[in-house]
């Protein structure tokens, strides 16, 4: 596992990755508690050898920044800033897996 942080729009964004990046890519989102690494670190280590997991800390949880407007954190505006970290970070096809 390792662990990195990245800075989009002045905001320090945290992500986990596992497994080998040659593998196919699995995107993780975790719920609206909790963050990325407690969310996943179990089923990661099971799926690290077949696959290459990318696990985001959400705004506000983990190590990545709070949004400074509540409006920000309305879904509609939580999934275009997915979309642009998964861009940002992802540069192939990848599936995604989530919950909540």
């Amino acid at each position: 596992m390792q662990s990195y942080k990245t800075i989009m729009d002045g905001n320090t964004v945290n992500y986990y990755e596992y497994g080998d990046k040659n593998n196919h890519t699995i995107v993780c989102f975790h719920g609206l508690t909790g963050n990325g690494y407690y969310s996943f670190t179990e089923i990661a280590v099971l799926l690290e050898n077949d696959f290459n997991l990318t696990i985001f800390d959400s705004p506000g949880h983990g190590e990545t920044s709070s949004f400074n407007n509540e409006s920000d954190y309305l879904f509609s505006k939580l999934a275009m800033w997915y979309q642009r970290m998964i861009q940002h970070v992802v540069s192939r096809p990848f599936y995604v897996m989530g919950h909540s």
